[in-house]
């Protein structure tokens, strides 16, 4: 098996923390963790930011809705089959 070469970014980026801020984009709105909607203006910009993006959500889709989040720091999630239940539960966006 062949290794990374030495310059190669890292497999993983750091852990989620409870200082990190969770936005959900779904259906063209943003939700915070307890899947109510928010206003991405009103996040800490100097606070990363935890986007969870349906994986088949077009790329421009996607990247319109980065732009919109006033983190210079932020990383993308999946929405997966458990956020996706959660959404329903809640009778949030589906």
């Amino acid at each position: 098996m062949a290794s990374a070469p030495a310059d190669a970014p890292e497999a993983a980026a750091e852990p989620v923390t409870r200082q990190d801020q969770l936005v959900i984009h779904h259906d063209g709105r943003f939700l915070g963790p307890d899947l109510k909607p928010i206003d991405p203006a009103a996040l800490d910009p100097a606070r990363r930011v935890v986007l969870v993006l349906d994986p088949s959500l077009p790329l421009k889709a996607a990247m319109e809705a980065r732009a919109k989040l006033p983190s210079a720091n932020l990383i993308v999630a999946p929405l997966d089959a458990r956020w996706r239940d959660a959404l329903a539960k809640t009778g949030g966006p589906k």
